[in-house]
């Protein structure tokens, strides 16, 4: 008999913890998206959602080659699995998408030191969502994925008990 071990798709604790972060920082009041649905919806106006993944990676994503390196393309990447690309289309399985230019994306690490955004602009933009295939570090199955370079994604790191944009 042989275990199968899945990866663990569980963001709860990411979900609370943006969910209480983006208040602060942003004044948006999110509440959880429907089962299959975004992860998290802005309470004022449900078009507006926030998918959110967390990562498992400790301390600068930056600094971690293991991760920020994994899409293979020459340059460090921070990176979205492109089965959750339908959020920013504008149309997915013939249906219209309304929220596609306003949905934004969000990845934590570990500890909840740094998150990251990538804002609708970015990932619609197919000079910056750059394509890639690799195995991620949760799983022994390739995947596609749109990768985003630094410069491309807001970073935001604590310091000092606050969190900070990366400059």
């Amino acid at each position: 008999m042989s275990l199968i071990t899945k990866p663990n798709y569980d963001d709860k604790v990411s979900r609370e913890f943006i969910t209480n972060i983006f208040r602060e920082l942003f004044g948006w009041i999110l509440k959880n998206g429907k089962h299959k649905q975004i992860d998290l919806k802005l309470d004022e106006n449900e078009l507006v959602g926030v998918e959110v993944e967390h990562g498992h990676w400790d301390g600068d994503f930056w600094e971690n080659d293991e991760y920020s390196l994994i899409s293979k393309l020459g340059f460090k990447t921070v990176n979205i699995p492109l089965r959750k690309e339908k959020y920013w289309l504008d149309v997915f399985n013939g249906k219209k998408n309304p929220s596609a230019s306003l949905n934004v994306f969000v990845r934590t690490n570990d500890d909840f030191t740094q998150f990251i955004i990538i804002r609708p602009e970015a990932i619609r933009d197919t000079e910056k969502a750059h394509r890639s295939r690799f195995k991620p570090n949760n799983n022994d199955e390739e995947e596609d994925w749109l990768s985003f370079r630094r410069e491309d994604v807001e970073t935001y790191n604590l310091i000092n008990g606050k969190f900070e944009l990366d400059k």
